[in-house]
C-alpha cells in the first residue's frame, strides 16, 4: 500500500492527464468525475504492461466496496480479482498501444469477494493513462438466472392447468406460437400438430358456425383496446363437441409491430350442461308455483262466486299500474302475484256473509276485516322470495290510518300493498257485487281522485288514472 503523499500525487496526475486529454477544467472535471452514476477508475500503464489505479470516483468505490485508500495506488489487477482471469488486463494493454476504445462484456468471477459482475469499457486518454468505465449488472443477471431457473417449475404450472394458456397471431387461422399441454385433454390433439399449423390450424377446430362470430368479437376488443370473454364450440380430434370460454386479450409487438393474442380457454361444457338443467328445473319450479297461486286464488272464488275473477283483475291492474310507474319488472310481476291472493283469507269467512244480498252488519263486516290477517298468516308461512304476506295484509290499510287491520299511516305502508289498494277499490266499484251492481269506471275515478293523499297514494292514483284513461280494461 502507498502512502497518502504518494496516493495524492496519482490524484493530481489523473486529473492533470484528464485537463490535458479533454480541455476540461478542474471543476467540471470534480463534478463529472463525482457525481457520475458508472463506476470511474483512472489507470496508469506502464511500459512493462502493468496498471495502476490513479483515482477511483464514489461510484467504483461503492460497487468494489472497497475505501480510497485500499484502491487508489494498487495494482489493478490485484484490486480488481478477475481481471487477469479473464484476459481483461490483455485489453487494457491493448487499448492503451492502439488508441481504439474496447468493450467487455459481463463476466462473472466466482472467486471475488462480492461476485460482482462488471460491464466494461477501456478508453485511453493519453499514452499510458486509460479510464476504465463500468456498471455493476449482478443484480439484472441474478435476476435473469432466478428466472431462468424457475423457468421448468412455471412450464410444469402451466402444463397441469386445467385448460388451454397460449399465445397466437392475430389471424383467421389463430397460427399458434406457443400452446400449453391441456390442449391434449381438451381437443385431443398435441400441441406439436398444432403449434404453426403443422397439421392444422386452431381455427380448425373452432365449430364452423362460430368461427366468424369469434373472429369479430376479438377484433372488436382489439379497436377498443379491451379485454374479451367468448364461449363458443370446439370439435375435438374424436368428433365431440365442447363448449369453451376464451378469456384474452390482443396486443401489439415490440414497436407495434405484429399483433398477438394470448388468453386462456377453459372447457365449460359440463357447466353449461349443469346451467341449463338448473334453468329448466327452475322453469318447472316457477310453473308449478304458478299453478299453485293460480289454484289458491281459484278456490277462493269457488266460495265467494259473486266476486269471481276479483283476484285476477285486482293482480292484472296492479301489475299496469306498476309498470306505468317504472318499476322493475320483477317487483311488477311480484305485485301481480300478491294481487291474485290479496283475498286468499276469505277462505276462513263463512260463505253466507260473502255472498250476503245485504248490506253486512257490524259484526259480519267485522268478521270481514279479518281476512287480511288471515291471509297473511296462510302466506307467511310459504317460502316466496318477496314479503307477500306483508303486501296482503296492508291492502286495506290507508294513507291516513283510517284502514286496517293496524292503522297504517303513510310511508309505514309499503309501496306494493299501496298499488293493490287502489287496483282493489277501483275493481270492486266498478264490477257487480251481491248487494248493488255495477257503479262504472267513472265512479272508481272519481273515488280514487277524491281521496288521493288521504286515504290513496297520489303517485298510484295517477298512474291508475293515466290507464283507464288510455283504455285499460280488464280483459
Amino acid at each position: 500500500m502507498r502512502d497518502s503523499n504518494s496516493r495524492q500525487d496519482l490524484e493530481e496526475d489523473s486529473r492533470s492527464c484528464l485537463d490535458r486529454s479533454s480541455g476540461i477544467d478542474a471543476a467540471s472535471y470534480r463534478d463529472l468525475f463525482s457525481l457520475a452514476r458508472n463506476g470511474i477508475l483512472l489507470c496508469g500503464v506502464s511500459k512493462g504492461g502493468s496498471c495502476t489505479i490513479l483515482n477511483a470516483n464514489p461510484a467504483a468505490l461503492r460497487i468494489e466496496r472497497l475505501s480510497r485508500d485500499e484502491l487508489v495506488g494498487e495494482e489493478f489487477e490485484r484490486a480488481i480479482l478477475g481481471a487477469a482471469d479473464f484476459g481483461i488486463m490483455d485489453l487494457i494493454r491493448e487499448v492503451n498501444s492502439s488508441g481504439v476504445p474496447l468493450h467487455i462484456s459481463p463476466k462473472r468471477h466466482s472467486d471475488s469477494r462480492t461476485d460482482i459482475l462488471r460491464d466494461m469499457s477501456v478508453h485511453r486518454l493519453n499514452e499510458g493513462v486509460v479510464a476504465i468505465v463500468y456498471d455493476d449488472v449482478s443484480d439484472s443477471v441474478d435476476a435473469c438466472t432466478k428466472l431462468g431457473e424457475s423457468k421448468p417449475e412455471l412450464d410444469r404450472l402451466v402444463s397441469n392447468l386445467p385448460g388451454i394458456a397460449f399465445r397466437c397471431k392475430n389471424d383467421r387461422e389463430w397460427t399458434m406460437e406457443v400452446v400449453s399441454r391441456g390442449i391434449i385433454e381438451l381437443t385431443g390433439y398435441r400441441p406439436e400438430e398444432i403449434i404453426g399449423n403443422k397439421e392444422l390450424s386452431y381455427s380448425d377446430l373452432i365449430y364452423a358456425e362460430d368461427r366468424e362470430m369469434v373472429w369479430g368479437l376479438i377484433q372488436e376488443s382489439f379497436a377498443v383496446g379491451d379485454r374479451y370473454e367468448i364461449e363458443y364450440r370446439i370439435v375435438t380430434r374424436s368428433g365431440q363437441v365442447k363448449y369453451v370460454l376464451e378469456r384474452g386479450k390482443v396486443v401489439a409487438g415490440e414497436s407495434g409491430g405484429e399483433v398477438f393474442v394470448e388468453g386462456f380457454i377453459s372447457d365449460v361444457t359440463d357447466l353449461r350442461v349443469a346451467r341449463r338443467e338448473a334453468e329448466v328445473n327452475k322453469e318447472k319450479l316457477e310453473a308449478t308455483l304458478t299453478s299453485t297461486i293460480n289454484a289458491l286464488s281459484r278456490i277462493v272464488e269457488i266460495r265467494d262466486p259473486y266476486t269471481s275473477g276479483h283476484q285476477r283483475k285486482v293482480g292484472l291492474l296492479a301489475v299496469s299500474i306498476s309498470r306505468r310507474m317504472g318499476l322493475e319488472d320483477r317487483l311488477s310481476e311480484n305485485i301481480r302475484i300478491s294481487g291474485l291472493l290479496h283475498d286468499i283469507g276469505k277462505l276462513w269467512i263463512p260463505s253466507e256473509i260473502l255472498s250476503k244480498p245485504g248490506r253486512l252488519n257490524y259484526i259480519e263486516f267485522e268478521m270481514i276485516k279479518e281476512h287480511s290477517k288471515l291471509g297473511y298468516e296462510v302466506l307467511k308461512e310459504i317460502k316466496f322470495d318477496f314479503p307477500i304476506a306483508d303486501y296482503v295484509i296492508q291492502h286495506h290499510e290507508r294513507l291516513n290510518g283510517s284502514g286496517y287491520p293496524n292503522g297504517l299511516k303513510g310511508e309505514e305502508i309499503l309501496l306494493p300493498a299501496r298499488i293493490i289498494a287502489v287496483a282493489d277499490v277501483v275493481e270492486a266499484i266498478s264490477s257487480h257485487r251481491p248487494y248493488r251492481p255495477a257503479l262504472g269506471i267513472e265512479v272508481a275515478i272519481e273515488e280514487i281522485t277524491s281521496g288521493a293523499g288521504t286515504l290513496y297514494d297520489r303517485s298510484v292514483t295517477r298512474a291508475c288514472v293515466d290507464l283507464l284513461e288510455d283504455g285499460f280494461t280488464f280483459e
